[in-house]
């Protein structure tokens, strides 16, 4: 028997749905919605069904507190029970379908239609019916994963009905179908601020702590669809996430464990007020477990990814110190270059720089032993890696912002000269800046300036393209090379690289003009004559004098301040140069206007 391939006839479905509206039998109305249902295990049927009125019925059905029925209302037929007893609506194979249906099943099915022509009634009382409750609920369910089906339900108010409905309800296959229902309908886009700010969500976080595994999933799933949409990050209820934290401890299962700890990490990426929940409701803690790889490698994955977005947020940083993670997260690094995973890597690496970026945070790392590990992962690392080359560099830089933590990176500058080479723009500027923290402390200035020449060829190579950023830390870097007598030296026969630190003179950028300043200062300070006559002629002191005229303080100051010591007999000649250039000026200016008068006069004469 081959499957169903095309959708039910329409006036095939009217029948039913009539039926589970307005019969009087409580066995007809089990039946009908059992056909429903059946016919709703056919995604091609399930827009056929929603079309017919069957949402309307059955959430009648389900959140009606009288369920009995009542007289056809707005001109609604009444189907009569001998109109469908004697002429069974389905072909063979939809009666296939109905047959897992029976009454004895989870969703009673059409087998029981027989009863229609016997006689059997159940009267229904004023009571709600448990099993057509259940069944209806059901088959609302697996019609909701028809778009065209959730409008018709958020329409009839089922929305509302079921955050209702949830207070209420104690049935394990009820609950379990409403969670469903929500569920289906969170992957909606339209509706996912609509559940959250109507204050649903509590309805679905209430069904997250049932005992039933099937609830808890599809509440959980429900919840990390609606926590990814950014504004309901915003107005999430603090005792909401409060219960989802929770789950970490509370949950037997490592899946809704899982989900738990995704939905934290949606919600705290972009909200500070989250982040500070987190840690007030001892989130930090509850999470570290699973960090540590007690419950597996997967899970512990999903933590660190989770801690590295919970770290955005500056304030909650520190909260995550503890040598219990940060042994973990060092663990995670190692494993990942043993056995050369590059997404556990690139995860362990996002986490350690966000952590790295609190001054509370970088001591401690440096002593948990992360300068060498990562160094040995950036060495690792595949050439064309660049992102865990950028995100190694970038650590580096962060941890070495700590003057304490400086002198334990001085047996890797080589490598650290090393990763300049890198192509890469932000793994480059990192390193750079590295590199010039490193020469802020004298006994890594000291290692740096043995390969001095190397280092200036390296920032002379990359400044060739203009990038701001990058030209200002390595004129700065420059600048602390160049104080060693030796490196003097050494440059002055990178001509070439002299020239391309002078052009920073021309930036409007502060900070790089000041470096400049101090570089051109040092370079200037030297007892070496021809050396001063080769700045000069490089065009040394006309750069310093626009500073003097254009530049932002202190840089004026300061390029005076060279022009009047290092440079005063130059920079006294040049001046003395500009004046006598002036006076040939304005004597040549008075010679043409006496000879253009000369001229005009001649002219005149001739004419007379």
């Amino acid at each position: 028997m081959g499957s169903i391939s095309a959708s039910v006839a329409p006036e095939n479905v009217l029948p039913l749905v009539d039926l589970a509206r307005w019969s009087t039998d409580i066995e007809v109305k089990r039946d009908a919605v059992a056909g429903l249902a059946s016919l709703a295990q056919t995604d091609v049927n399930k827009a056929v069904i929603g079309k017919m009125g069957a949402l309307v019925a059955l959430i009648d059905l389900v959140f009606r507190e009288d369920s009995s029925p009542g007289s056809p209302r707005n001109g609604s037929p009444r189907i009569a029970r001998s109109s469908v007893s004697t002429k069974q609506p389905f072909s063979s194979e939809t009666k296939g379908r109905t047959a897992r249906f029976s009454t004895g099943d989870k969703l009673p099915g059409l087998s029981r239609s027989h009863s229609l022509q016997a006689g059997s009634r159940v009267s229904v009382s004023s009571s709600r019916d448990v099993k057509l409750t259940r069944i209806s609920a059901q088959t609302i369910a697996l019609l909701l994963t028809n778009t065209a089906n959730q409008d018709r339900f958020v329409a009839a108010g089922g929305l509302e009905h079921t955050h209702r409905m949830v207070g209420t309800a104690t049935n394990v296959e009820i609950r379990e179908s409403l969670a469903s229902i929500l569920s289906n309908m969170s992957r909606n886009p339209e509706y996912q601020a609509k559940m959250v700010g109507d204050g649903g969500l509590h309805a679905v976080v209430e069904l997250g702590c049932s005992s039933e595994e099937k609830t808890c999933m599809h509440a959980a799933s429900c919840c990390k669809r609606l926590s990814a949409l950014a504004s309901n990050q915003q107005t999430w209820p603090g005792e909401c996430l409060e219960l989802v934290i929770g789950w970490l401890v509370s949950s037997r299962t490592l899946k809704l464990q899982k989900l738990a700890i995704e939905i934290v990490a949606n919600l705290c990426e972009a909200s500070e007020v989250n982040g500070a929940r987190f840690v007030e409701f001892d989130g930090v803690s509850k999470l570290t477990p699973f960090l540590t790889g007690v419950h597996g490698d997967d899970l512990r994955l999903v933590a660190a990814k989770c801690v590295g977005k919970v770290a955005c947020i500056q304030s909650t940083r520190s909260h995550f110190s503890s040598p219990e993670i940060l042994d973990a997260l060092h663990s995670l690094l190692e494993r990942g270059m043993v056995s050369k995973d590059s997404e556990q890597i690139q995860s362990a690496l996002h986490v350690v720089c966000q952590l790295a970026d609190c001054e509370t945070n970088k001591v401690k790392m440096r002593d948990t032993g992360y300068t060498e590990v990562v160094f040995h992962v950036e060495a690792a690392a595949a050439a064309s890696d660049k992102v865990v080359r950028r995100l190694c560099s970038r650590f580096l830089m962060l941890l070495a912002e700590s003057s304490e933590c400086r002198v334990q990176m001085e047996p890797y500058i080589p490598a650290v000269l090393n990763m300049m080479q890198s192509i890469d723009y932000g793994a480059l500027l990192s390193t750079t800046t590295l590199l010039y923290y490193l020469s802020e402390t004298p006994s890594c200035r000291a290692s740096i300036v043995a390969q001095a020449t190397k280092v200036m060829k390296l920032l002379n190579r990359r400044m060739v393209v203009p990038y701001a950023e990058f030209d200002k830390v390595a004129v700065k870097l420059a600048a602390n090379l160049v104080i060693d007598a030796q490196t003097k030296r050494e440059v002055m026969l990178l001509l070439p690289a002299i020239a391309n630190f002078m052009e920073a003179t021309k930036s409007k950028d502060n900070d790089t003009q000041v470096s400049t300043v101090r570089f051109l200062s040092s370079m200037a300070d030297t007892t070496d004559e021809a050396h001063r006559a080769e700045l000069v002629t490089m065009g040394v002191v006309r750069r310093l004098r626009v500073i003097v005229r254009d530049g932002k303080k202190p840089s004026p100051q300061m390029a005076l301040a060279v022009l009047r010591t290092h440079l005063k007999d130059h920079f006294a000649a040049i001046r003395i140069q500009a004046v006598y250039r002036g006076w040939l000026q304005r004597q040549w200016d008075k010679k043409s206007e006496s000879g253009a008068m000369m001229a005009a006069v001649a002219a005149q004469a001739k004419m007379c």
